[in-house]
């Protein structure tokens, strides 16, 4: 008994505190809720988006108009697996991407390349590999043969530090236009890694690409 009274006690005793102090909390919630609708509740607040990411392995590439070295394992203790892209031509590549319901269509996406040092002359400090990517999203009755979008670049540097076996990670790109991007369809992809240029792509050897990142933001309830 004597338990129960000093546990309400105490009750009475936050439940004042709380009454007194209140004033200086700010326990508003930043969003209101509406039905399905969220939306921030202060009119001067901005919605955020969310991001995913889907990887896209090179094992899963359809070979382009130069198509890179065959789809091969790298073993340095553990294994990964490659398509060598050729230093001294353009190599490309098609892969499948399916759209995500719930993407923001608006933002669009962006890629990153990523993969490995697979030549023992591992890049020079400085040294550069370019990467170009287009697509094309593809519905219900639409032709395979629809024009891709304007062909989008990332370029790697390399430091110093890299040698043989080392992953590389390219930055990601500016947004990529897929033409006639929409939720559910088929995206075409087109990547290559571009030579023209020694200026963008100095590094004369072979590089290893183990797979694609796109990175596309999500739509908020309401948005």
């Amino acid at each position: 008994m004597k338990k129960i009274l000093f546990l309400f006690i105490i009750g009475i005793f936050l439940l004042i505190s709380i009454s007194l102090y209140a004033s200086d909390w700010d326990i508003e919630s930043p969003w209101t809720r509406s039905g399905t609708n969220i939306s921030p509740s202060n009119p001067t607040d901005t919605v955020g988006n969310f991001y995913d990411i889907d990887f896209i392995p090179i094992g899963w590439a359809i070979d382009g108009a130069v198509a890179p070295g065959i789809l091969s394992t790298l073993t340095s203790t553990n294994s990964a697996r490659y398509r060598d892209f050729s230093g001294a031509a353009d190599n490309d590549v098609f892969l499948e991407w399916q759209v995500p319901y719930g993407i923001d269509t608006a933002v669009g996406v962006t890629f990153q390349v990523e993969g490995w040092i697979t030549h023992a002359t591992a890049p020079a400090n400085t040294e550069t590999v370019r990467f170009i990517l287009s697509g094309v999203s593809i519905g219900d009755s639409e032709l395979l043969s629809s024009a891709q979008g304007a062909a989008i670049t990332v370029i790697k540097t390399f430091n110093a530090t890299y040698v043989q076996y080392d992953r590389f990670i390219s930055g990601y790109s500016t947004v990529v236009t897929i033409a006639g991007l929409s939720a559910g369809e088929l995206v075409i992809l087109s990547l290559k890694r571009d030579t023209s240029d020694p200026q963008q792509d100095g590094y004369a050897q072979a590089i290893g690409v183990g797979w694609l990142k796109i990175k596309y933001a999500i739509k908020l309830l309401g948005s």
